[in-house]
């Protein structure tokens, strides 16, 4: 059986030559992808007919619904690969990166479509609460704000949320760890109405290689998809590590700041070090360290939600960022 040379708006072959241009791919890329010849994918682009299987295994190997494509839908905001491209910024993607990027936004509408169908709640949906960061108030201050709202919205039970890939599950959120070809590039984070809510870790990435960073990047992913919006009811977030040109400086401190209020709440950690199990440590480096055990930090995240939760001061903490640093290593092989 074959797909018609002008089945759908216009000719598949060019279709499909569209959809390479704009992901930037070489045909020897898409070949890869499909499982095609090179040669095979030059003569289907130069306009010979193809049997349906080629006509889908070449959609797949470029990240787009088939049915999207032969509907003019494959330009549509949901669809495009501008949306991944405005998303990271001043950094150009390469091609297997936009198109990791879009198997992944196609992956959560078919889990939607699933949870729909077997009638499983995304919970996400209902708890985002979209917020602008506001120019009154510090990002990091507004990211603790909500870190702590959605903590008790979301994670009502107090203490440690050791777990925090099942909770992300519960709400709804598909987590996979992908290689992107940038190293620099974090994570990323997917949601749309009526999609299931989609979270890429960087396996190459230094953020994602110890389970206690991973945690925090995680619950600073969370963030994105609860509070920051897009066009066209869409979130669509690309996390680079600081200091790179994709770098969106309020929106991520606010975000860094969220992961620690949400998986420490202040007035918990607060409680803790007052009345509870660590009213006996005095020494700074020791409620540091007591922190970040209890609660899953490294060291450095801990030093900071310390000084923040007013366990130790400004001064203290800047001496003992400095002073962990050197024990980091082994404290995160240790835990």
């Amino acid at each position: 059986m074959e797909a018609s040379r002008q089945s759908g708006p216009g000719n598949l072959g060019a279709l499909l030559n569209q959809r390479r241009m704009e992901m930037t791919a070489t045909r020897e890329q898409v070949a890869q992808w499909s499982g095609l010849p090179e040669a095979r994918v030059t003569q289907i682009e130069a306009g010979d007919s193809m049997a349906a299987w080629e006509f889908e295994e070449l959609t797949r190997g470029l990240a787009v619904d088939s049915g999207a494509l032969t509907r003019g839908g494959a330009r549509s905001p949901r669809r495009s690969l501008a949306r991944f491209r405005t998303a990271a910024g001043q950094i150009s993607l390469e091609a297997a990166d936009l198109r990791l990027l879009a198997l992944a936004a196609e992956a959560g509408r078919i889990g939607g479509f699933l949870a729909r169908d077997l009638s499983v709640p995304i919970r996400l949906e209902d708890a985002r609460r979209a917020h602008p960061v506001q120019e009154d108030t510090p990002p990091w201050k507004q990211g603790y704000l909500l870190g702590e709202a959605a903590r008790r919205r979301l994670v009502p039970t107090s203490g440690p949320v050791p777990e925090l890939e099942r909770v992300l599950g519960e709400l709804g959120i598909h987590v996979a760890r992908v290689t992107f070809q940038a190293d620099e590039l974090e994570a990323a984070s997917f949601w749309e109405h009526g999609a299931m809510p989609v979270i890429l870790v960087n396996r190459s990435s230094s953020a994602a290689r110890s389970s206690l960073s991973r945690r925090a990047l995680l619950a600073h992913e969370l963030c994105h998809l609860l509070h920051d919006s897009g066009e066209q009811d869409l979130t669509t977030q690309v996390t680079w590590s600081e200091g790179a040109a994709g770098w969106n400086e309020d929106v991520e401190q606010r975000a860094r700041a969220f992961a620690p209020a949400f998986l420490a709440p202040r007035d918990e950690v607060g409680h803790w070090f007052r009345a509870g199990e660590g009213r006996s440590i005095r020494k700074p480096e020791g409620k540091v360290k007591a922190l970040a055990k209890r609660w899953g930090f490294s060291l450095k995240g801990a030093v900071w939600h310390a000084k923040n939760c007013q366990i130790i001061k400004q001064s203290t903490a800047e001496h003992l960022v400095v002073d962990l640093s050197r024990a980091e290593h082994d404290w995160e092989q240790a835990v």
